[in-house]
C-alpha cells in the first residue's frame, strides 16, 4: 500500500491551545490575587454565553472566611453550575487565610461533609503546598479517609513540580512502601515536566514499588509527549518492555497529532506494523477531521482495515455533523460497518438535532431498520432536543409508533422533565405505558428528588412503589449509596429504622459502612463492633477493613488486634492480608496465620502467595518451595 501523507498541517490547532493555555494562566492569576471578574463558559451549540460573577455580599480575603465557606457549600452539590461552582470555589480559596491552616481544616470539618468537605480541604492544601509543602503534607498523613491519598497526591505533585530533589529526599526519608505506592507516580509526572529522563531513571529506584513502574512510565511519556513529542517519540523506542514502548507510542501519537500531524503521520508510517501503529495513524486522523474532514477520511482509507481503521472513521464523521450532519449521516451510512455505523448514527442524530429536530427525527424514524440502533437514534435526539425545547421533545416522542422505541426513549424523560415539580413529574410517569422505559423515567426523576432531600425520596419509594416493582430495590439502593457520600451515618439511620427484613439491610449497609469509614472511620468501627454475631458483622468488618487498609494500614492493623477473635475478625483479617500483600508480602502472610479457622488461614495465605507471584514471581516461587505448605498446594501456587 503506497504511504499516504498528509495535505496540509492544522497549525490553528496549536494556536488555539496556546490561547487556551493563556486564558487557563490568567484566569488562575486572577484567582490568585482575588481579582477574579469573571467565569464564562459557552454550552457546545449555544450562542448564549453564561457568566459567573462574585456577589457584592460575597466575603473576601479579608472578610468572613465561615461566610465564604457557606457560599461554596451551596454551589458545590448542585451539578449543573460548574460555572458557578468554579467561581464560588475561586473564591473560597481566596479567602484561606494565609496563615492558620490547620484552622481552616478544623473549621472545614466540623461543618462540611462528604465531597463538600473534599473540595474545600482540597483548596486549603493547595494554598498551603504553595507556601510549606513540608507542612501541608505532614498535616495531609494525620488525615483519615479515603479523600486522604487524593491530598497527599495532590500535595506531592505541587511539591515535586516545584523543588523535584526536596520532594524526592522526603520521600525516601520517611522509608513508607505504602506512602511511596501512593505518591510517587505524581511526584515522578511533575518532576517530568522539568527533567522526563530524570524522571524515568529515578523511577527504575527502589524507593518506588515495582508493580507500578509500567503505569508510571506511561504518565512519565505522556507529560514528555507535551512538552516535546519528537524527542519522546525517540526514548519510547529504546524502553526495553513491548507493553511500556506500546503504551508510550499511544500516549505520543495523541499529544502529538493534535500539534503537528504532518510529523505524527510519517513517524506512525516507520512504525512496526502492530495495533499501536495503527492507534498512531487513528490520531493523526482524529486530529485532521476537525478542520478538513476530506482529507481526514482520505488518509483513514489509507490504513489497514481494522477497528482502528473504523474508530477514525467514525469520529471524523462525529466532528463533521456538527456542521453537515446529512453529510455525516450518509458517509457513515456508507463507509462504516455494523456494529460502528450504529454507534456512530446515534451521536450524528444528536448533532443533526440541534440544527433541525424534524428532519433529523425524520430520518431516524422513517429510513432507519427496525432495531436497537433506531431505538437509540431516536432516544438520543429526543433528549437533545429536550435540553432547548421541552414541548418540541415530547410532542416527537409522542410520535414514536413503535412500541420497543418508545419504550427506549422514555428512559431520556426524566432530563426533559428536569425543570418540573417533582410530584408533577412522577404522577405524569404513572399516567405513561408500562414498561422499563417508565420504570426508568420514575428511576430519572426519583435520582434528582434525591439529589436535593434524600431521605424523602427514600421514604417516597418505600412506601408508594409496588413490592413487585423490579426497579423499586435498585432505586432505594441508588437513594442511599448517593446519600452515604454526604452523609453515611445518617442513610445507615435510615436503612435501620426503615427497612425491617435483615435481608434487605445486609444488601446495603456493608457499601453504607464503606462510605462511612471514609467519611469518619472511628465512628464507623465503633457501630461495626456492638453489632451482633452474624453475617451482617462479618460483612461489615470486611467493608470497613477494605476502606480503611487503602488509607491507614497501621491504624487498620491496631484495630484487628483489638477486636474478640472470631468469623467477623477472621473475614476482616482475611481482607486486610489481601490488600497488603501488594506493598509488604510477608507481614501479609503473618496476618493470615493469624486467622483462627484453619481452612480460612490456609486459604488467606494462598490468596496472598498467588498476588505475590502475580508481581514478583522469583521471590514469590522461593517462598512457596520453602513453605510448610501441602505438596499439592504447593505445586498448584507455582503452576
Amino acid at each position: 500500500m503506497a504511504e499516504q501523507t498528509p495535505k496540509s498541517g492544522i497549525s490553528w490547532i496549536g494556536a488555539g491551545l496556546i490561547l487556551c493555555a493563556g486564558i487557563l494562566i490568567g484566569f488562575l492569576a486572577g484567582a490568585q490575587s482575588g481579582k477574579l471578574e469573571e467565569v464564562a463558559l459557552a454550552d457546545e451549540g449555544s450562542s448564549a454565553v453564561k457568566t459567573w460573577e462574585p456577589d457584592p455580599e460575597a466575603p473576601t480575603s479579608t472578610h468572613n472566611f465561615e461566610a465564604s465557606m457557606a457560599r461554596a457549600a451551596k454551589v458545590i452539590k448542585d451539578p449543573h453550575n460548574s460555572y458557578k461552582r468554579m467561581g464560588e470555589l475561586i473564591a473560597f480559596a481566596d479567602a484561606i487565610p494565609s496563615t492558620g491552616f490547620e484552622a481552616s481544616l478544623d473549621r472545614i470539618r466540623a461543618n462540611q461533609k462528604g465531597h463538600s468537605q473534599y473540595e474545600m480541604m482540597t483548596a486549603v492544601y493547595e494554598k498551603w503546598a504553595g507556601r510549606d509543602p513540608e507542612a501541608a503534607m505532614n498535616s495531609a498523613l494525620e488525615q483519615t479517609g479515603s479523600y486522604a491519598e487524593s491530598y497527599r497526591r495532590n500535595i506531592a505533585a505541587q511539591w515535586a513540580g516545584k523543588d523535584p530533589a526536596e520532594a524526592l529526599s522526603w520521600l525516601e526519608a520517611q522509608d513508607d512502601d505504602s506512602l511511596a505506592s501512593q505518591v510517587g507516580s505524581n511526584m515522578l509526572r511533575a518532576m517530568a515536566r522539568v527533567d522526563p529522563e530524570g524522571a524515568l531513571q529515578t523511577a527504575k529506584g527502589s524507593l518506588f514499588p515495582r508493580q507500578q513502574y509500567s503505569g508510571t512510565v506511561s504518565s512519565i511519556m505522556s507529560v514528555w509527549a507535551e512538552i516535546d513529542p519528537a524527542a519522546a517519540a525517540g526514548r519510547a523506542a529504546q524502553l526495553e518492555s513491548k507493553q511500556d514502548r506500546e503504551n508510550a507510542f499511544r500516549q505520543i501519537a495523541s499529544r502529538w497529532a493534535s500539534e503537528d500531524p504532518d510529523a505524527t503521520w510519517k513517524w506512525a508510517l516507520s512504525l512496526p506494523d502492530s495495533k499501536s501503529k495503527a492507534e498512531a495513524q487513528k490520531s493523526v486522523v482524529i486530529a485532521i477531521g476537525q478542520s478538513d474532514s476530506e482529507e481526514a477520511i482520505r488518509l483513514a482509507h489509507s490504513m489497514p482495515e481494522g477497528s482502528e481503521r473504523e474508530g477514525a472513521l467514525s469520529q471524523v464523521m462525529n466532528d463533521l455533523s456538527r456542521e453537515s450532519p446529512e453529510e455525516a449521516y450518509h458517509l457513515a451510512m456508507n463507509a462504516l460497518g455494523p456494529a460502528t455505523r450504529n454507534r456512530t448514527l446515534s451521536v450524528i442524530l444528536r448533532n443533526w438535532a440541534r440544527i433541525d429536530p424534524e428532519r433529523a427525527f425524520t430520518v431516524a424514524h422513517e429510513e432507519m431498520e427496525l432495531g436497537a440502533a433506531r431505538n437509540n437514534a431516536l432516544s438520543g435526539l429526543i433528549s437533545q432536543v429536550g435540553t432547548h425545547d421541552t414541548d418540541k421533545a415530547m410532542a416527537l416522542l409522542d410520535r414514536i409508533k413503535d412500541p420497543a422505541a418508545y419504550q427506549t426513549a422514555l428512559r431520556n424523560v426524566a432530563n426533559l422533565l428536569r425543570g418540573e415539580d417533582i410530584e408533577y413529574s412522577l404522577n405524569w410517569i404513572e399516567t405513561l405505558p408500562e414498561g422499563r422505559g417508565r420504570q426508568s423515567a420514575r428511576s430519572g426523576v426519583i435520582r434528582r428528588w434525591a439529589e436535593e432531600d434524600p431521605e424523602k425520596a427514600a421514604t417516597w419509594v418505600l412506601d408508594t412503589v409496588d413490592e413487585k416493582d423490579t426497579m423499586k430495590e435498585s432505586d432505594i439502593r441508588n437513594i442511599l449509596y448517593n446519600w452515604a457520600s454526604d452523609d453515611a451515618a445518617d442513610a445507615i439511620t435510615w436503612v435501620l429504622s426503615n427497612l425491617e427484613s435483615e435481608e434487605s439491610q445486609d444488601k446495603v449497609l456493608p457499601s453504607l459502612l464503606r462510605q462511612w469509614s471514609n467519611q469518619d472511620i472511628d465512628a464507623a468501627a465503633t457501630w461495626t463492633v456492638q453489632l451482633p454475631e452474624g453475617k451482617l458483622k462479618e460483612d461489615s468488618y470486611s467493608s470497613l477493613i477494605s476502606s480503611w487498609v487503602n488509607f491507614d494500614p497501621s491504624g487498620a492493623a491496631k484495630w484487628l488486634n483489638s477486636v474478640q477473635v472470631g468469623k467477623a475478625r477472621d473475614k476482616a483479617i482475611a481482607q486486610f492480608s489481601s490488600n497488603i500483600a501488594k506493598i509488604d508480602p510477608k507481614s501479609a502472610l503473618t496476618w493470615a496465620g493469624e486467622i483462627s479457622d484453619q481452612q480460612g488461614s490456609s486459604d488467606a495465605v494462598q490468596q496472598v502467595a498467588r498476588i505475590w507471584k502475580g508481581y514478583d514471581p522469583t521471590s514469590a516461587s522461593q517462598w512457596i518451595r520453602s513453605s510448610n505448605l501441602p505438596t499439592e498446594v504447593k505445586e498448584k501456587l507455582l503452576k
